[in-house]
């Protein structure tokens, strides 16, 4: 009993810890995000993941009966935070100008390209911002005990807040759905900072860790998602039957 209490004592520090690391509202709105609808309405027809990434965010939704997925934001969306709402001044009017944590989050939805409008909605490729397509005040975990990491988002755009709750992955599915989509796949490597490469070998082997090699293999011709390099060493992702991650090496992609 005494070694269950002292155990309980160290999560509860190192959890502290964390939350005391994650000082600004992009600390704590980095990571993915899975849309929680309430039970019985329309929103459960789709499942819906909000990738935040610095100061960046892709929404990335997937369509139950079509089994088919778009993503929000082109090429993507630009966030940050801000005191007062957009009906009072003055408002940010660079991505730099943005505060690292406020009352409120205001989302820059699309990259603007005629930017000699005042009315334009978004940013443009300078970083100039116009006018907010959304905002609302947020909050993370309000409804949790202290101490614990926080794991639900809730961005209170009307009466009823949405709720996210964050999670470790977007799933495999929702992933080899997107890739049939050319545009929206795009969109999601630039926004990843990944890219796509053939194998070029005849027989490219799969390695668990680099220089520790698995019985897998890849053929001439197959894609792959390249997440890290790393010396000589790529880390991938491989999209077939079933969706395989590891290291294969940096002279076996074109």
């Amino acid at each position: 009993m005494k070694n269950l209490y002292l155990v309980s004592l160290l999560i509860l520090f190192c959890n502290n810890v964390v939350l005391a690391q994650k000082t600004t509202g992009f600390d704590l709105f980095e990571g993915i995000w899975k849309f929680s609808p309430i039970e019985g309405s329309r929103d459960t027809t789709f499942e819906s993941y909000s990738y935040f990434k610095k100061n960046k965010q892709l929404e990335i939704s997937f369509w139950k009966d079509s089994q088919l997925p778009s993503t929000d934001g082109i090429p993507f969306t630009y966030y940050g935070f801000w005191d007062t709402s957009p009906n009072k001044t003055p408002l940010p009017k660079h991505i730099k100008d943005l505060k690292p944590t406020g009352k409120y989050v205001f989302f820059y939805n699309y990259l603007v390209e005629n930017d000699k409008s005042g009315n334009q909605i978004g940013y443009d490729k300078f970083g100039n911002l116009y006018r907010v397509i959304r905002y609302c005040q947020w909050a993370i975990n309000d409804e949790l005990p202290e101490g614990l990491p926080p794991t639900t988002l809730t961005l209170h755009f009307n009466i009823n807040p949405d709720v996210y709750k964050k999670v470790d992955k977007i799933p495999d599915y929702v992933l080899i759905s997107l890739r049939k989509n050319k545009e929206d796949w795009q969109r999601y490597l630039d926004f990843m900072e990944h890219k796509e490469s053939k194998v070029t070998q005849l027989k490219a082997f799969i390695y668990t860790i680099p220089n520790q090699q698995s019985k897998m293999y890849l053929l001439k011709g197959d894609e792959v998602e390249i997440l890290e390099t790393k010396d000589d060493w790529l880390k991938i992702r491989y999209y077939g039957s079933k969706t395989i991650e590891g290291w294969i090496k940096k002279t076996d992609v074109e």
